[in-house]
C-alpha cells in the first residue's frame, strides 16, 4: 500500500501564523518534514510527496523523498486541507496519507495494510473535545437532504493526522466532500464558524459522518478508550506516535528536539539537518 504525504505552500504562509508578516519561518518546515519522512521510510520503505512548486523550491527539494510529484494547488488558505483531498482524488487508489508533522516510530499501519477495517485515522475525538460538534446538530436538515448523514449523531469526530481509505469509501466521501466544500463558506457566514472549524468540518467531521452513515469500520491508531483514560499526549507516548500541531513545529524547543531525534535515531539524515542549519544562517533566518 502506498504511503503518501502532501503539502502546498501558500503565499500567506501557515494558516496558524497569519498575523506574522515575515514569512521566513516557512523554511523551518524542513525539520518536521524530514523527521516524518525518516520514520515512515524506516517502516514502509517508499514515501511519495505531493507538493506545489513553491513548496518544492522552498525546502522540499532538500528532503530525499522516494518520489516527488508536483501538483499545483487550487484551494484558498481558508480551506488549506482541501489540497490533501485533491491529492487523494488524484491518487485514486488505496493508500495511507500521513501529515508531514506526524512521526510514526513503530509499524502502526500493519493491521490496516493487511486488511483490518475500512478507514484508518489518527484517533476518534470525544464530544467533549469536538470543536465542531454543533455543526452536525445545527445543520441536520442539510445533511439529510444531501444524503450525507441521515442517522443519529453521537457528537464525535475523527482526527486525520493519518488517513487511509479502502476504495469503497472513495465515492461516498468524495461526493459528500464536493457538496460540503461548495457550501462551507455560506455555513461559515451563517453560523460564525472559524477558519479552523471549516477545515475540520470538510475533512475530519465529514469522514466520521460518512463512516457512521455507511457502517464503515474505523481503525484508530490511538485507541479511543485509552485517550479518555490517559489523555492524547500520554497515549501517543505509549504507542510511539507524535503529531506536532499547529505553530509548535516552528518553536525552537521542538526544532531542537527534532534535530536531536534525527541525530540519535536516524543519523543517515543528520547531514541534511547540518546543511539546512547552514542554509538558514546564510539566509539570516533565526529560529
Amino acid at each position: 500500500m502506498k504511503i503518501i504525504q502532501s503539502f502546498a505552500l501558500f503565499d500567506e504562509g501557515n494558516p496558524y501564523m497569519l498575523k506574522r508578516n515575515d514569512l521566513s519561518y516557512v523554511h523551518l518546515y524542513l525539520y518536521s518534514f524530514l523527521l516524518s519522512y525518516a520514520t515512515l521510510k524506516k517502516h514502509y520503505n517508499h514515501v511519495t510527496m505531493y507538493c506545489n512548486q513553491k513548496a518544492y523550491d522552498t525546502f522540499i527539494k532538500y528532503i530525499p523523498y522516494d518520489d516527488i510529484i508536483i501538483m499545483e494547488n487550487k484551494n484558498s488558505i481558508d480551506l488549506w486541507n482541501g489540497y490533501k483531498i485533491d491529492v487523494l482524488k488524484t491518487v485514486n487508489d488505496e493508500c495511507i496519507h500521513v501529515d508531514p508533522d506526524v512521526f510514526v516510530y513503530d509499524d502502526l499501519f500493519l493491521e490496516f495494510i493487511h486488511g483490518k477495517g475500512d478507514i484508518l485515522i489518527q484517533n476518534i475525538v470525544s464530544p467533549e473535545d469536538n470543536n465542531v460538534i454543533d455543526f452536525a446538530y445545527n445543520n441536520k436538515e442539510f445533511l439529510i437532504n444531501t444524503k450525507i448523514f441521515t442517522k443519529e449523531y453521537d457528537g464525535r469526530c475523527a482526527a486525520c493526522g493519518v488517513l487511509g481509505m479502502r476504495k469503497k469509501v472513495f465515492e461516498p466521501f468524495f461526493r459528500a466532500y464536493d457538496i460540503l466544500h461548495k457550501e462551507i463558506i455560506g455555513f461559515k457566514k451563517k453560523n460564525g464558524i472559524t477558519m479552523v472549524g471549516q477545515i475540520i468540518i470538510i475533512e475530519e467531521l465529514l469522514l466520521y459522518l460518512i463512516a457512521v452513515e455507511n457502517n464503515y469500520e474505523l481503525v484508530d491508531i490511538l485507541p479511543y478508550d485509552l485517550i479518555l483514560k490517559h489523555g492524547f499526549v500520554n497515549v501517543g507516548n505509549f504507542i510511539n506516535y507524535c503529531h506536532v500541531w499547529q505553530e509548535s513545529k516552528f518553536k525552537k524547543e521542538f526544532i531542537d528536539d527534532m534535530r536531536r531525534k534525527i541525530q540519535q535515531d536516524y543519523f543517515e539524515y543528520h547531514h541534511l539537518v547540518v546543511e539546512h542549519d547552514n542554509r538558514l544562517k546564510k539566509l539570516n533566518i533565526l529560529i
